[in-house]
C-alpha cells in the first residue's frame, strides 16, 4: 500500500493538477533523505501542516553530490522508508542535483526546507545556490517557500552515516575530527562566497585534450606491436582553459590569455566550450599548431594504453606574438586581483612575460609541470624567481630542488626562500597534500576512493586553491578545498562532468558532519 505512493513525475504532474483543480494546497519537500531520522520526519510533519497534500521528491543516486559512499541507501530504499510515513503523500525520484526543474513542472503552493538552511534565505544569498534557484523556481509558479523552524532537534543524515558507516581509514577520520575543530563547514562556505568576487587572470597553454577509446586485441601476428580496434573518441577543452572554466564556477568573471594554433575551426571549437562568465583572448600563432594531446584507452575500465603528443616545439611564440601578449598585459593587468598561471612548458611563457608578472602582479599563483614533452626544462627554479602561491607534485619539488632524498619539509622551505614565496601546497598523489604557510606545516590525507581519470587533477586543485590562496583565507582551507575538488575530479573522465561550487560545498558538508 505504501508503495503505491511512489510515482514517476509525469504521473505525479497529472494527479496534482487535477488535485490543485479540487482546491487543494500542495507542499513539496526536496532532498537526499538519505537515513531518515527524527529530524526528517518533525520537518516533514510541519511542511505538511502548511497546505493538504505533501509531496516529497528525492534525488536520484547518480545525482548525489556528497562525496564518496553517498547514497548508502539507494533511491528505491530511501522513497519506501518515506511511503511508510502516514503524513507524507506522493513520493517522486528525482534525476537532477536541485529540484528547480521540478518545482516548474510541478507547481506546488509551498516549498518547505529546513531550518538548518534557513540563513542562506537572507539578503546577499549566493545566486548560483541552489536554494536560491529553487525559491526563484517557487516564486515563478506562484508559490513561496517556507523554512521548517520548529523541529526542536537538528540532525544531520551525513553525522549519522559518518559515525556507523565510515568510508575512510582510520588516518583520515582522525585529521577530519581535528580538522573540524579549527574550521567548520560554514567558515569554509563563507570563503568561497568571498572569492566570487575577485577578478582573475588566467595565463597558460591551450590544450586539446582528445581521448580515442580503442579494445586491444592482442599481439599483432607478423610484428611486435598492440593491434586495438577503435570504438569511439572524445575531445575536451584541455590546459588553461580546463582550469578557467572550472574556476568559473566559483568566480563571476574569469578571463584568459592563451595562445593555440591557426585552424580557425578548433578556434571556434574552443570559444564555444568556454562557460559563459569566461573572457579568453586566444592569440593564433600562424605559424603553429595548437597543443594536442591524444590518450588512447581501453573502453571496458578507461585504462591508458598510450598517449600521442602534437606540440610545435621551437615555433610557437614569435617575437610579434609576445609583444602582443605583453601589449595585452600592460592594458589589463591592473585590474586583476590574481593572476594565475599554468605553466605546462611549451613555449608560452617566455622570460620577457614571465618578468613582466614578477613585476606587475598583484597576486601571482604559479604552476609548472613536468611531462614528458619537457622533463627537466620547465622548472620553477629555472624560470621564476618569485611566486606568492606555489602549487607543485612532489617529483616536480624534488626536480626543482635538484634532491631526491632530503625531507619534504626542507625542500619547501628552501623553494620558499629561493622563491619569496609564503605559501606552498605539494601534492602527494594517494598520500594527499602538504600544505606550507609561513613556516607552518599540515597534511592533508586524500577524500577520494574512486579513480576513474588522474589527468587534470593536480590542475583542478590549483586553479580552486589558487583563488582561495589570493585573499587572506588559511591556506590549510585553501588546501583542504583543493583535496575535496581533486576527490571529484579523479572521479571524472576528462571534463565531461562539471564540478559545480555546490558540489564542492556538499562535500565539504560531508565530511565536517
Amino acid at each position: 500500500m505504501a508503495l503505491s505512493k511512489v510515482k514517476n513525475l509525469t504521473e505525479l504532474a497529472g494527479i496534482l493538477s487535477r488535485l490543485k483543480s479540487q482546491g487543494k494546497k500542495i507542499v513539496h519537500c526536496h532532498g537526499v533523505f538519505d537515513l531518515l531520522h527524527v529530524g526528517h520526519t518533525r520537518h516533514l510533519r510541519e511542511a505538511k501542516e502548511q497546505g493538504d497534500v505533501l509531496i516529497v521528491t528525492i534525488t536520484g543516486d547518480g545525482c548525489i553530490d556528497k562525496g564518496i559512499g553517498r547514497p548508502v541507501f539507494n533511491a528505491e530504499y530511501r522513497a519506501e522508508a518515506l511511503a511508510n510515513l502516514a503524513f507524507v503523500d506522493y513520493i517522486a525520484v528525482i534525476h537532477s542535483a536541485t529540484a528547480v526543474e521540478t518545482i516548474k513542472l510541478l507547481k506546488p503552493d509551498v516549498y518547505c526546507k529546513g531550518e538548518d538552511v534557513a540563513d542562506n534565505n537572507k539578503e546577499g544569498m549566493i545566486k548560483n545556490r541552489p536554494l536560491y534557484q529553487e525559491e526563484q523556481a517557487i516564486k515563478e509558479v506562484g508559490g513561496r517557500i517556507y523554512f521548517t523552524m520548529n523541529t526542536g532537534l537538528i540532525q544531520s543524515s551525513s553525522e549519522l552515516l559518518n559515525k556507523f558507516f565510515p568510508v575512510f581509514p582510520k588516518e583520515t577520520k582522525e585529521f577530519l575530527t581535528k580538522f573540524k575543530n579549527q574550521y567548520s563547514a560554514g567558515q569554509i562556505q563563507n570563503c568561497l562566497d568571498q572569492i566570487q568576487k575577485i577578478k582573475v587572470l588566467f595565463i597558460g597553454e591551450t590544450i586539446i585534450d582528445q581521448y580515442a577509446y580503442v579494445a586491444t586485441l592482442g599481439k599483432a601476428p607478423k610484428d611486435d606491436n598492440l593491434s586495438t580496434i577503435y570504438s569511439h573518441y572524445q575531445k575536451f577543452a584541455g590546459g588553461v582553459i580546463a582550469c578557467a572554466n572550472l574556476a568559473a564556477n566559483f568566480c563571476q568573471k574569469i578571463d584568459v590569455i592563451s595562445v593555440m594554433g591557426h585552424n580557425n575551426e578548433e578556434y571556434n571549437w574552443l570559444k564555444k566550450n568556454l562557460k559563459k562568465n569566461v573572457t579568453a583572448k586566444l592569440y593564433q600563432n600562424q605559424g603553429g599548431k595548437t597543443i594536442i594531446k591524444r590518450r588512447y584507452l581501453d573502453p571496458a575500465f578507461y585504462r591508458k594504453l598510450f598517449e600521442v603528443n602534437i606540440i610545435d616545439k621551437g615555433n610557437f611564440l614569435d617575437k610579434e606574438l609576445e609583444q602582443k601578449i605583453l601589449r595585452q598585459l600592460e592594458q589589463t593587468i591592473s585590474q586583476y586581483d590574481a593572476v594565475i598561471v599554468m605553466d605546462y612548458g611549451h613555449g608560452l611563457m617566455t622570460r620577457n612575460i614571465i618578468e613582466f608578472l614578477f613585476q606587475r602582479a598583484k597576486f601571482l599563483a604559479v604552476s609548472t609541470e613536468t611531462n614528458s614533452a619537457n622533463a627537466g626544462f620547465n622548472l620553477i627554479t629555472q624560470k621564476y624567481s618569485r611566486a606568492d602561491y606555489i602549487c607543485l607534485d612532489k617529483p616536480e619539488l624534488q626536480l626543482a630542488a635538484h634532491d631526491q632524498q632530503s625531507d619534504l619539509k626542507k625542500l619547501i622551505k628552501q623553494i620558499a626562500e629561493q622563491l619569496e614565496a609564503k605559501k606552498i601546497i605539494i601534492t602527494l598523489g594517494h598520500r594527499g597534500a602538504l600544505v606550507y604557510d609561513s613556516h607552518n606545516y599540515m597534511h592533508i590525507p586524500i577524500f577520494s576512493q574512486k579513480v576513474v581519470d588522474t589527468t587534470g587533477a593536480d590542475d583542478a586543485y590549483f586553479a580552486v586553491s589558487s583563488l582561495l590562496a589570493s585573499q587572506d583565507i588559511p591556506l590549510p582551507m585553501a588546501g583542504f578545498v583543493g583535496n575535496v575538488i581533486g576527490a571529484l575530479a579523479v572521479e571524472i573522465l576528462g571534463t565531461q562532468k562539471d564540478i559545480k561550487c555546490y558540489s564542492a560545498v556538499n562535500y565539504i558538508k560531508t565530511l565536517l558532519k
